[in-house]
């Protein structure tokens, strides 16, 4: 049983494949069209892809700018905690030699945070140019594949005509006109060869009475003339009746 199942399978796979390379043959733009929108579906990803790397450059860029500003501010306090620090005021300078010190380590966090965020925006750049002539590129594909869907229909087109001129001009036409008239022929010649066949019995039937009229004509000239001896033989022998033959009974019965 199982091998039943498995010959089946494999039949109607194979009858499948066989259907499918044959409508791929006839019909070329199917082919292409489903080749087109599977890399149409390639180059969406890639474009949503770099849409998202775009979208990361510019919250980078967001943050590289709001790191600048505040970095600016931290920067004017400790100018201004190097004046204090500098000042007669003991209690000022001490306090400022304190708030100095945190605003230096701010400073330092700023800006190793801005190189950070520099680097990242500037890899992100990179690879969006990268992916972006990866874009034009597929975009080149695209139209090029759809360019050649266009030349391989068409010249599909022409060599179904060719070979659809070239079985005409063989006598291999199936179109419909044809047919008819091949019909048509067909009917025409059955047609002549019923007429000669009623012509020929007719023929055989004239021919036929023809004959039986010549074989009664002998046998009546015989007959006449086995009389004419029978008459002869009379008149030597000297007998009156005159015979009578099987032919001549409905004669006399007539008469």
């Amino acid at each position: 049983m199982a091998n039943i199942f498995a010959r089946f399978w494999n039949f109607s796979t194979g009858w499948l494949h066989h259907s499918q390379s044959r409508l791929e043959a006839t019909r070329p733009e199917i082919v292409y069209d489903q080749a087109l929108k599977a890399e149409k579906k390639k180059y969406e990803k890639m474009e949503e892809a770099v849409s998202g790397l775009v979208y990361n450059r510019t919250k980078l860029d967001d943050d590289i700018e709001n790191s600048r500003r505040e970095l600016e501010e931290v920067q004017a306090m400790l100018d201004q905690a190097v004046i204090d620090a500098q000042g007669d005021d003991k209690g000022v300078a001490e306090e400022a030699m304190m708030v100095g010190a945190m605003l230096q380590e701010q400073e330092e966090a700023l800006l190793d945070k801005l190189a950070t965020l520099t680097e990242s925006r500037d890899s992100a750049a990179g690879r969006i140019e990268e992916y972006q002539g990866k874009l034009v590129d597929f975009q080149a594909k695209l139209k090029r594949l759809d360019d050649e869907k266009s030349t391989a229909v068409a010249q599909a087109q022409v060599d179904r005509e060719t070979i659809r001129l070239n079985r005409e001009l063989t006598g291999m036409t199936i179109d419909d006109d044809a047919q008819a008239l091949n019909e048509l022929r067909e009917k025409m010649g059955r047609l002549h060869a019923q007429a000669s066949m009623t012509e020929e019995m007719t023929g055989k039937s004239l021919e036929e009475r023809t004959r039986q009229y010549r074989l009664k004509a002998r046998a009546s000239t015989a007959r006449n003339k086995f009389l004419d001896r029978v008459e002869s033989a009379k008149a030597v022998t000297g007998s009156t009746a005159r015979p009578q033959l099987s032919g001549d009974s409905s004669e006399s019965d007539k008469s």
